[in-house]
């Protein structure tokens, strides 16, 4: 018998959307099941001809989520070679959530970085502000590690004169890419400077 409380510890906190968003960009396949809010996702396993199906619900009332995402755990942790908490730790890093389950908020992710000609227009629009200016920057990103930016993706609004026009706007701007997992915005503040 499989043992399944490491996984279901692991599991603490990870939605199957979160689950769906991670595998979608480790190359895993997904498709509707024929079960409402229930994806299958599937992945052709390296150096063998078979391929691995898992069932991913992705409706928070699904009563057996926390489940099938332990089993998803196993399973993936079992095809990369590591552990089910080290696929839980890259799915919370990946998609920004903390490890009480929360998901990162803006200020979370301000150390996202745009590329170096949007921070230079971001730069000379601001030169010889007196106070803080918000800026919601972000784009598609090439893999779910956040690391760089797709070519051509990058977008930047603002500057916003409080937190809550910029929260205003990353909200709007999250929610009409909500369905794009390689998709992030972030606010950033810009420092106080002296005119000159």
């Amino acid at each position: 018998m499989i043992d399944a409380s490491p996984s279901l510890e692991a599991a603490k906190g990870i939605s199957g959307r979160d689950l769906l968003a991670y595998l979608d960009g480790e190359g895993w396949v997904s498709r509707p099941s024929k079960v409402d809010g229930v994806m299958v996702v599937s992945k052709e396993v390296s150096n063998t001809h078979d391929r691995v199906e898992l069932i991913v619900p992705v409706k928070a009332e699904n009563s057996d989520e926390r489940q099938r995402v332990a089993d998803a755990l196993r399973t993936v942790s079992q095809i990369d070679g590591c552990s089910e908490s080290q696929v839980a730790d890259k799915i919370r890093q990946a998609t920004g959530i903390r490890l009480s389950g929360t998901k990162s908020t803006p200020s979370d992710n301000a150390d996202l970085s745009v590329r170096k000609k949007d921070v230079a227009t971001v730069s000379r629009r601001t030169a010889g502000t007196i106070g803080s200016n918000f800026w919601v920057i972000g784009g598609e990103f090439g893999s779910m590690n956040f690391h760089k930016l797709v070519e051509g993706s990058a977008q930047v609004q603002g500057p916003f004169k409080t937190r809550k026009e910029a929260e205003d706007a990353w909200r709007e701007v999250s929610e009409e890419n909500r369905h794009k997992a390689g998709v992030r915005f972030s606010i950033v503040e810009e420092p106080k400077r002296a005119g000159a």
